[in-house]
């Protein structure tokens, strides 16, 4: 299996485009506007340096989701057989990975609105907040944001496509690169993915 992200997962990683000023909440809901904000400002500015636009990418992802909590998760039980070398150089090509992967949104935005609907508390530190992108010519597609509330920060832990953890997801398609080649192998596999995108890093 490929480590290829499709066009819904390219959607979701943020709240990509405006979020109504009258959607505005407190929390978890807060949290995800806030998002939502500083990716329509990353996709609407006037193209820069790519060099320039993807660092801003990254502080975006690295600020408002917990990549070392997905990172782990993703991984699932292959975490706890790792080494600490492994593990290092897992989650830092991990962060890579992703930025790489979401760096395509920025170019492939077509126009999506989105929409916060409301905020659900699942326990006393994650809240799911239901929203909606909204797109020309197709039902709306929704979108849950799994929002965990660390000693007062927020930060995305999962997104729920369709009620598809993407999560899940990811940990069954890396489940059977590690099955195939090891933790080395998939390694080398997110880190051809994010140099062939981003270029040497």
């Amino acid at each position: 299996m490929g480590l290829e992200v499709g066009r819904r997962a390219l959607l979701v990683m943020v709240a990509a485009v405006a979020l109504p000023r009258a959607a505005r909440a407190e929390g978890a809901s807060a949290f995800v506007q806030t998002l939502g904000d500083e990716a329509l400002d990353l996709l609407m500015r006037p193209p820069g340096s790519e060099k320039d636009r993807v660092e801003r990418l990254r502080s975006i992802l690295t600020g408002r989701f917990d990549l070392k909590t997905i990172g782990r998760a993703v991984l699932g039980p292959s975490w706890k057989s790792a080494d600490e070398t492994q593990r290092e150089a897992y989650l830092t090509i991990f962060e890579d990975y992703v930025v790489a992967t979401y760096s395509l949104l920025v170019k492939d935005y077509s126009g999506e609105t989105f929409e916060v609907l409301k905020e659900t508390p699942i326990d006393e530190r994650d809240s799911l907040v239901a929203t909606q992108i909204v797109r020309r010519n197709k039902a709306p597609l929704r979108v849950d944001y799994r929002v965990r509330n660390k000693d007062g920060a927020y930060h995305v832990i999962d997104v729920m496509v369709e009620g598809i953890s993407m999560l899940t997801s990811q940990r069954q398609e890396f489940a059977a690169v590690i099955q195939r080649d090891g933790v080395d192998g998939l390694i080398s596999q997110l880190r051809a993915r994010a140099v062939d995108i981003l270029g040497d890093l």
